[in-house]
């Protein structure tokens, strides 16, 4: 896609940066409903070793909410537009849950710009029944406004022992802070996605990093994933829920900063791994 063509298209992405600058860019996609400084915690860990780039995806944070519908391409296209825009030319790109849908968009569109994946806690396709959970989530916000859809995502996101974590309460109060248009435009998006057929094409080297306590999106999510990705890395970590990167965030950026330097990946307790 031309340059002139993308500007055209994209938001302007509200973003910030951190770590190391001369070192290899990291991109950090956040999940639905929340922003990029949800990633602090997990980033003060790359920023040891990476330059980092937290974004926040259009709707959410302090980028702009265009009128919908939208496409998980455009955000894609947001991204690569924001990359474009600041002469950045290859970067890793990590995404979690609903980030990781958007990275695997942007994987798909613009292989040029994308050295190497993470997807953390995400899938590929969306089942018919799926798409109507995601359909009745757009429907709700918009008729009832956030709190329900905000208490339901709490619900899957944390394990019982993570509930106490002050995060938890912030996630939450950061949910209902949305705007319900957004939300709804989001989750009509994410109702479409369908890429396993095209993430055969991908030949990026990618870690796909799930937790055997997600219930969100269980770990046969990111099987799916791993067993159409050429070269692909699958680790699956013990005790971890669907918001490792908030829950225990120093584990999850751990396994993504030696998946991205390179080495071998080797989880920080009990895990099974495919």
């Amino acid at each position: 896609m031309g340059s002139a063509h993308l500007e055209r298209r994209t938001v302007p992405l509200a973003f910030d940066r951190a770590g190391v600058a001369d070192g290899e860019t990291v991109v950090l996609l956040h999940s639905v409903g929340l922003d990029r400084t949800f990633w602090a915690a997990a980033s003060a860990v790359l920023e040891r070793r990476f330059a980092i780039l937290r974004v926040d995806l259009r709707g959410h944070g302090e980028s702009p909410s265009p009128p919908g519908p939208w496409r998980l391409e455009d955000l894609a296209d947001d991204v690569a537009g924001l990359l474009q825009r600041n002469g950045i030319d290859r970067a890793h790109v990590v995404g979690q849950s609903f980030g990781g849908l958007v990275a695997q968009h942007i994987a798909i569109r613009y292989p040029q710009l994308v050295t190497g994946l993470v997807l953390s806690g995400t899938s590929c396709t969306t089942s018919s029944s799926e798409r109507e959970v995601f359909l009745d989530r757009a429907r709700v916000a918009e008729a009832e406004g956030m709190e329900p859809v905000a208490k339901a995502a709490i619900a899957r996101w944390f394990t019982d022992a993570g509930m106490a974590l002050p995060v938890v309460d912030r996630a939450y109060r950061r949910l209902l802070e949305n705007d319900s248009a957004s939300w709804a435009n989001t989750f009509r998006a994410i109702a479409e996605h369908n890429v396993r057929d095209d993430l055969r094409g991908v030949r990026t080297r990618t870690l796909v990093v799930t937790g055997d306590a997600d219930v969100a999106t269980p770990p046969r999510f990111a099987e799916e994933m791993a067993a159409v990705l050429p070269d692909c890395e699958l680790k699956i970590l013990g005790g971890v829920p669907h918001m490792g990167y908030l829950e225990q965030p120093e584990l999850l950026a751990d396994t993504i900063s030696e998946f991205l330097a390179g080495e071998n990946v080797t989880p920080r307790h009990p895990a099974a791994s495919g």
